[in-house]
Order: C-alpha cells, then sequence, then structure tokens
C-alpha cells in the first residue's frame, strides 16, 4: 500500500471533533468513518521527541532525543543526534522501492547541524526523504514561513496572501457522549490549581480568552482542511482505497506554555518575560493575524486535553501523552468506524507499517547494524477489537516528568509544571508519587497510592527499570540553563569564536550557527558601497518582528535597531546621509554587565566618526526567535525594522564586500 502518516502539532484529546471535542475536525471525522479509532494511543509529551519515536520505531532516549533539538544536552539519551543504528521507517520503505517525502515540521536535526553549508546527515533528505519541503525547527510564523526546500532557502514570494487562516472561530458543541471515545461515568480529572475555573474570570478575561480559542480552533481546522486536499489527490488518482493512513491527532498534549493569560508573543515564554494583561487586551482585534505569535492561556490546555488534567510537558499525564489517532486502510482493513481501546505508544507505528506491507525489520540499514525497534506492531487490533494489549508496558520521562505504564496500572510524579521557575523537588525525592488503576478510571481522576503502597512501590522501581534499559537515566530536569550550549555540554557551531567575518548573500543564518550576541557586548563592522543617488536596505538583520536586531540604511541614513520581544523598540540613528562611494559603518554595543537580559549603551560611528548614540534599556537573554534568521544585505522573515520591510523589499541597494560581527565573553 501507499504509506501516508499525518502527525498534528500540539493538538490534545479532547480537542478534535472525531474524539469528543468542540473543534471542527471533517477529514479525521471521515477517515473515522471509513477506518478505526484508537482511543488509548500515547506519544511522548514533547515534540522531538514523539517525532524521533515515531519515524524510528525506537524510544525517544534511544534516538537521544530525551528533549527538543534546541536545548540538547551532553547526557546520552539527550544530544539530539539521532544514531544511524536507528534508521528511520522511511528509509526502510526507500531502500525497498517507495518515493519518499515530507512536508512540514521536521524538528529532528540538531541545532548545530542546521547550517546551510551542513552537515546534512540529519537533514530530511539524509533520513530516508527523497524531497523535503518545510522547515527545520519546532515551529515557524505561519504568515511568513522559513522553509526549505531540500537543504536549500526558500524566498517567499511579495504576496500578502501568501499564506491566509480562517478568521471565523471553528468553536462546535463540546463532547459528543454518544461517540464512545470516553467511557460512561468518566469523571474529569483534577486541574493544576493554577489553573483558575471560567467562572471566576473577568468579561474582559473571558473576551480575550474566547479570542484565543477560537484562533487556535481555526488554525486546527484549516490544518485538517488542508490534510483533506493532500488526501483528496488519491482519491483522484484511483489509490484511496489501497493507502494506509496514520492520522495521528497531537504530536503531545495541547500545550500550557502560554502561561495564564497567554502571550502575544511566545518568545516572551522562552526569555522568561510576562506580558501584561492590558496589553494583551488591546490586541485582541489583531490576535492570530501577522501582527501576532500568539500562545493562548494555560487554562486552555487543559479544556483541549480533557478529560485529564495535564498538558504538554507533562509525560506524567494523559493529558500530555494521550493524543486521538485514526487509521484508515480501505483495502486492508474490513472493520469501520469502529473503535480500538487497547494500549499503543507512538513507537508502535513504525512496526505497524512493516507489518502492513509485507517487510521484515532489518537487522541492518546501510551497512549499520540496528537496534532492534522497541514498538509493538498494532495490525493485530484492526479486526479484532477484544484482543488482549500487546503493549504491556511504556515508560514515559521528560525533564524530571515522568510515569510507568504496565498492564492497566500507571505510576507516575508530576516533578514541575510548565510554568514553573523550579522543579517541585529533587529527582532523588520520591514523595509526590500517585497511583492509578488505568482500565477502572480513563481520566486518572482516583490516586489510589495510598490505598496500594505496595503496588506503588513495585511501578517505581519498574520504571527506574525500563527507564535504564532505554538510556533515560540520568535524569535531567533544567530547562531554562539548557538555553546556554556551554552550560550543559552541547556542541556549539562558533566553539570559542568571538568573531564572524561574513559577506553579502549569506543568509538564513538560525540563532543555533550564528555567534551568540545575546548578554554580552558586540560589535558590528561594515564595509559598504554606496551607489550614486544614495543606498537603502538592510546591511545585517538577526530576528524579526517579535525579537531581534538590524543595522540599516534608510533614505541613505544608516542606523541601527533593538526590537525587544515586538514590545520595546530603539532607534539608533545619524543624521546625515552616507556620500556615494566607500564608507565603514560600525556599531558599538556596551552591556552593562551584572546577569543577564540588561541593558547597554549603543553607538554607531561612520569611518571613523561616532554619529549617533543610545541606551537600549532591556535585552532578550534567552532567543530571538525560533526560526527567524541572521541575515547579510536582506531581511528575510518578518522585518525587524517596518519602515525597512522584509524579503526583497529590504535588500541592501549598494555592496557590501565584508561585514564582521564580534562579541566579548559575558560579563
Amino acid at each position: 500500500p501507499n504509506v501516508v502518516i499525518v502527525l498534528i502539532d500540539d493538538l490534545g484529546f479532547g480537542a478534535p471533533s472525531t474524539f469528543g471535542g468542540p473543534i471542527g475536525t471533517r477529514t479525521l471525522d471521515q477517515l473515522a468513518e471509513n477506518g478505526l479509532r484508537f482511543n488509548n494511543f500515547h506519544t511522548t509529551a514533547l515534540c522531538s521527541p514523539t517525532r524521533a519515536a515515531l519515524k524510528s520505531g525506537r524510544n525517544h532516549h534511544t534516538v537521544n532525543m530525551g528533549f527538543i533539538t534546541e536545548l540538547a544536552t551532553a547526557i546520552p539519551g539527550s544530544t539530539g543526534q539521532i544514531p544511524s543504528a536507528t534508521a528511520p521507517l522511511a528509509e526502510m520503505l526507500r531502500l525497498n522501492g517507495y518515493a519518499t517525502a515530507a512536508f512540514g515540521k521536521w524538528h529532528e536535526t540538531a541545532v548545530w547541524e542546521a547550517s546551510v553549508a551542513g552537515p546534512f546527515d540529519r537533514w530530511p533528505t539524509r533520513q530516508g526523504f527523497d524531497k523535503f519541503y518545510g522547515f527545520l525547527g519546532g515551529e515557524t510564523n505561519q504568515w511568513a514561513p522559513f522553509l526549505y526546500d531540500g537543504t536549500a532557502v526558500v524566498e517567499l514570494p511579495n504576496d500578502p496572501n501568501y499564506h491566509f487562516m480562517m478568521e471565523a472561530g471553528a468553536l462546535g458543541a463540546l463532547d459528543d457522549p454518544s461517540l464512545g471515545v470516553v467511557p460512561k461515568g468518566t469523571k474529569l480529572a483534577p486541574k493544576p490549581p493554577a489553573i483558575r475555573d471560567w467562572d471566576t474570570l473577568s468579561a474582559d478575561e473571558k473576551r480575550l480568552f474566547t479570542r484565543q480559542a477560537e484562533v487556535f480552533a481555526a488554525f486546527v481546522e484549516y490544518t485538517d482542511t488542508e490534510v483533506g486536499r493532500m488526501l483528496k489527490a488519491f482519491e483522484e488518482v484511483g489509490q484511496a482505497e489501497n493507502t494506509l493512513v496514520f492520522y495521528v491527532a497531537g504530536d503531545n498534549g495541547t500545550s500550557g506554555e502560554g502561561g495564564p493569560n497567554g502571550v502575544f508573543n511566545e518568545m516572551s515564554y522562552f526569555n522568561g518575560f510576562t506580558e501584561k494583561f492590558d496589553d494583551l487586551l488591546k490586541l485582541i482585534d489583531k490576535w492570530g493575524g501577522p501582527e501576532t505569535y500568539p500562545h493562548m492561556a494555560h487554562g486552555w490546555s487543559v479544556a483541549f486535553n480533557a478529560p485529564f488534567g495535564w498538558m504538554k510537558q507533562v509525560p506524567s499525564d494523559f493529558g500530555g501523552t494521550r493524543n486521538g489517532v485514526v487509521v484508515s486502510w480501505p483495502k486492508g482493513i474490513k472493520a469501520r468506524n469502529e473503535i480500538r481501546s487497547q494500549f499503543s505508544h507512538v513507537i508502535d507505528v513504525a512496526p505497524t507499517v512493516l507489518q502492513a506491507i509485507g517487510l521484515p525489520e532489518p537487522k541492518s540499514v546501510n551497512g549499520v547494524k540496528q537496534i532492534p525497534m522497541a514498538g509493538t506492531s498494532l495490525v493485530y487490533a484492526f479486526e479484532d477489537g477484544k484482543a488482549p494489549e500487546r503493549h504491556r508496558t511504556q515508560y514515559f520521562e521528560i525533564a524530571g516528568n515522568r510515569a510507568i505504564y504496565d498492564d492497566g496500572w500507571l505510576a507516575r510524579t508530576i516533578h514541575k509544571a510548565p510554568w514553573e521557575a523550579k522543579p517541585r523537588r529533587t529527582l532523588q525525592d520520591n514523595s509526590g508519587w500517585e497511583l492509578f488503576n488505568v482500565r477502572a478510571d480513563f481520566s486518572l481522576a482516583n490516586d489510589l497510592a495510598k490505598t496500594n503502597p505496595k503496588k506503588l512501590a513495585e511501578m517505581q522501581a519498574l520504571f527506574l527499570k525500563e527507564a535504564g534499559k532505554y538510556g533515560a537515566l540520568p535524569m535531567d530536569d533544567r530547562f531554562f540553563e539548557r538555553l546556554d550550549p556551554a552550560a550543559v555540554g552541547r556542541p556549539d557551531l562558533m566553539g570559542s569564536r568571538r568573531s564572524l567575518t561574513l559577506s553579502e548573500g549569506m543568509v538564513g543564518m538560525l540563532e543555533g550557527v550564528f555567534v551568540n550576541v545575546k548578554n554580552r557586548s558586540k560589535t558590528i563592522m561594515a564595509e559598504v558601497l554606496v551607489p550614486e543617488g544614495g543606498a537603502n536596505g538592510t546591511l545585517i538583520a538577526q530576528g524579526g518582528r517579535f525579537g531581534g536586531w538590524s543595522l540599516y540604511v534608510k533614505d541613505g541614513v544608516p542606523a541601527y535597531d533593538y526590537n525587544f520581544l515586538g514590545l520595546q523598540r530603539t532607534t539608533i540613528a545619524a543624521s546625515n546621509k552616507l556620500a556615494p562611494g566607500k564608507a565603514e559603518l560600525r556599531f558599538q554595543f556596551d552591556y552593562d554587565g551584572g546577569g543577564k537580559a540588561k541593558g547597554g549603551l549603543g553607538t554607531l560611528f561612520v569611518n571613523g566618526e561616532k554619529v549617533a548614540e543610545g541606551r537600549i534599556a532591556v535585552t532578550q537573554p534567552g532567543i530571538f526567535s525560533a526560526d527567524e534568521t541572521a541575515d547579510i544585505g536582506i531581511d528575510l522573515g518578518t522585518p525587524v525594522v517596518e519602515a525597512i520591510g522584509s524579503e526583497s523589499r529590504s535588500r541592501f541597494t549598494g555592496r557590501i564586500p565584508k561585514l564582521t560581527v564580534s562579541v566579548q565573553d559575558p560579563t
């Protein structure tokens, strides 16, 4: 058969209509009517780990993906480098005659390997895919996506309608009990105390939070519709009957990374900055449009993960790991519109596909002996909904949040909520564990730890055994510390380099492959050739509308802009235009020191003469963007400086023979 695997990002179990949720997912509904709903399917609770596990059939620590690629460490199991001994399913299919392609989010390439100069070993086109069109990181701006065609950067067309989103809300009626997806009598699991009840919110809070949910719902429905367009193509060429489709509605639960009020700019979360509610409310009519890069309030993460209590990043709870899955294969599965409730996990997808198409699991791929898959084929459940489950034991662990499933029982501990700055206890502290009988308690609402301590102790010991077996030990509960490669031993392409010399046309440099200018002093030296009639455009830019900086020329006048999270912009500009001919521009930023996120003094020089000076009050300590890049002679993506613009509009009209960025060690 043809094989299609669809993996949606950050969509919780209780969101899609197919599983009783309020968001219309017509494509998923139609697939389910002609296939099977799996209502006991699990992911890892985080994007990179789930994707690595899905495409390899191994647990995420086995493939070194214990966390997202951007926050990899030197600890085995979390290095972010997928080993050749865990070849992906796509490569197995390609070697057996399949044409393969991947589209959309990848998030499987180590950040120091994400340079446009390579190495490309862990890029999609060297991981089994003949064709790749999408983005490498964890997310991209839907209005100005940073995309690759294979390994080449795609420059976006100058078209305001290049990427559009539905404006209407897509929320419908809540849970449909007639579906049978959630057992009758299931109780809602307790939500975290930090999440307020809807009835306690003010009118303005309800208005803003409703808008946030509408945007989320609209994008889910829009995405599902586009998946439908893709599947329609199989019908048009007469291949729908012989196409095996895995539609996985979420690589983890819905995200709670928006905090109590949501954020207009998600990068605020990754920089430890709290946006004010009144400022968010002012943007309500722009929410979801190109002027926002938003995330919804964390209360919605629990609502869209119902009936479970937690969310993404929390593998201790089914709110983080339970995702609805529909499997459709008209020619190969006789059952229609039925539910399968056997325990299953994302590592089961690859062995299922291999069995369905009649390929044995290879012992060697491209001459490399393979680590056996840990997943269990689900083909046994295709025709027999009452067959005993075969995936009987599964560990879960992300940054200290952990759980163990074994034959209907789940033991877990909540080590840290996504919005909490520090873990609740040390990793050695075994207090706080809970115990659930999953077969009698679908939502994990009834903790049995006190009434059955013997079973809890047995499960805790089993967790350590399974975690050790698959490389999850030692555990590492650091989060914001991981942003600094040196602190966690992550390879850094820049290494100890303190300067980088560039030239015109060098573009698409993600933060992981560019010299780190944050929390330190920096100097930018640019040699430029100004044409007769004057120059205009970007000399260098890093980041974009939602955080970054740029040295540029506007109507002949040189200037430097610092954009703090799209909230505060500082411009340091000369008074006079550059004369035609050769000029040397230097911008010097003297960081105040004394910690992270401090300000400093910026000074602009032209041909050695000071022409402007100004204070930058605050700087971004963590990251500028998840996908925006550093570019010479142009500003790709969204603009750092709105007056200069981005893409082709921002191209420098002169020449840039040489540009050097130098930094000092943090003080």
